[in-house]
C-alpha cells in the first residue's frame, strides 16, 4: 500500500529524504544504468557495461528480491512455525544479503535480524548493527533467546509428535530445556548489573555466583543435548 507523504511527516524534515523523493527517477537512471556506462568506457565498452554492470544487474537482483516472496515458500526449513508457508533457506539469503531466514521474519516481524544465529549470513543485520555502534541506530528490537527457543522447539515437537513421542514425554523435554535456559540467562543478568552497579557483594558472592552460572550453562547444554539427540532418533527410521 502506498500511504501519501504526509503521514511520515518525521521524514518530510528530512532534506536528503526529500530530495531522493522528489528525484527518484533521474537518480535511478543515472545510478543505474549512466554510471555503469561510464564504468564500462573506462574499462574500453561502454555497451558491456550498460548490458553487465545496468540491465543484468538490475535483472537479477530483482529475481533474486523475488525468491524471497516465492523460493522461501518452498524450499528451507520451518525452523520456528510450522503453521506458515515461509522457510528459511540460506541459499536464498546469499542472494538477499540475508533475507532468505523468512519463517524467523514471519513467526517474529518486529524483530531488526532475520539470521538470529551469529553465522547466519545476514549483511544487512551486521550493517545495521554497525549503525548502532557508530550512534546512527538505536532502539534496535529483538525477540528475547527463550522466545525464540520456545518457537523451535514448538515446531520441533510437532515433528517429534509425529514420530512415536508421546505428547506428555515432549513437554517434559521442552520444559527441561526451557526452564534451564530462562535460569541460566538470569543469573548471567544479575551477575551483569551487580557488576554495572560495582556492587559491594563480595568476592566470596561473586566466585560462588560465577560458579552458578558455569553450573546452569551446563544443565541447559545438557538439556538441549537430549532434545536434539531425541530429533535424531526422529530421522531413524524404526526397524521391525
Amino acid at each position: 500500500v502506498d500511504l501519501p507523504i504526509e503521514k511520515v511527516a518525521d521524514l518530510q524534515k528530512n532534506k536528503r529524504v526529500m530530495f531522493q523523493h522528489r528525484y527518484y527517477v533521474p537518480i535511478a537512471i543515472v545510478m543505474g544504468f549512466l554510471v555503469p556506462m561510464l564504468v564500462g568506457a573506462a574499462f574500453g565498452s561502454a555497451l558491456t557495461g550498460l548490458i553487465v554492470a545496468g540491465s543484468f544487474r538490475i535483472f537479477m537482483n530483482q529475481q533474486s528480491t523475488f525468491f524471497i516472496n516465492s523460493l522461501c515458500h518452498m524450499i528451507g526449513k520451518q525452523t520456528y512455525s510450522k503453521e506458515i508457508s515461509a522457510r528459511d533457506s540460506f541459499l536464498v539469503a546469499l542472494l538477499t544479503h540475508g533475507e532468505g531466514y523468512h519463517n524467523f521474519h514471519h513467526t517474529f516481524q518486529i524483530d531488526y535480524r532475520n539470521g538470529v544465529r551469529w553465522y547466519h549470513w545476514d549483511p544487512t543485520k551486521w550493517t545495521i548493527m554497525s549503525l548502532k555502534w557508530m550512534g546512527l541506530a538505536n532502539k534496535l528490537r529483538t525477540i528475547s533467546p527463550s522466545e525464540i527457543m520456545k518457537a523451535r522447539l514448538q515446531a520441533e515437537g510437532i515433528r517429534l509428535s509425529h514420530s512415536g513421542f508421546s505428547p506428555e514425554r515432549i513437554e517434559q523435554m521442552k520444559a527441561k530445556v526451557l526452564e534451564a535456559q530462562i535460569r541460566w540467562r538470569k543469573m548471567k543478568d544479575e551477575y551483569a548489573l551487580m557488576k554495572k552497579q560495582a556492587l559491594d557483594a563480595g568476592e566470596e558472592r561473586m566466585r560462588l555466583l560465577r560458579y552458578e552460572i558455569e553450573l546452569a550453562k551446563a544443565e541447559f547444554r545438557w538439556a538441549l543435548k537430549q532434545w536434539r539427540v531425541s530429533m535424531k532418533m526422529e530421522l531413524v527410521p524404526v526397524r521391525r
